[in-house]
């Protein structure tokens, strides 16, 4: 038996939508915080996560762990390492070390290294960050 009144989730559902699909929300683009949502909305987290839930079940919607809610379908990972650029401005020693130490710690992230050593070269440093 259909009740007479929607919950109030999909009611925000969609809002939130209309939102999207008139473009005040693009792709890639986060939504505000639940805290922010529900003073807007006049509810309770709770009721604005279970919306949030629904919208992103849909696709319509992802979440970043610790970082928030997004406009847009869970983009696609890749299982390559992703690069990383560090400038050395010489050949010293030290710079030698610490390479090697920040090479173990990318690779465990994942993460390739890049190297250009400069000689303190300014314009080389500039090129290369360019």
């Amino acid at each position: 038996m259909p009740r007479g009144k929607p919950e109030k989730y999909q009611d925000i559902a969609e809002r939130i939508l209309e939102l999207i699909e008139s473009q005040k929300l693009s792709r890639g683009r986060a939504l505000p915080p639940e805290r922010k949502l529900s003073q807007e909305f006049d509810c309770s987290q709770l009721t604005v996560r279970k919306a949030l839930r629904k919208l992103e079940q849909h696709n319509l919607i992802h979440k970043v762990a610790s970082v928030g809610n997004f406009v847009g379908p869970t983009p696609v990972k890749l299982n390559m390492p992703q690069l990383v650029g560090v400038v050395f401005p010489d050949d010293d020693l030290f710079y030698y070390r610490l390479l090697v130490r920040l090479e173990q710690v990318f690779e465990r992230l994942n993460l390739l290294p890049v190297v250009r050593l400069t000689n303190r070269i300014t314009a080389r440093e500039d090129a290369t960050i360019d």
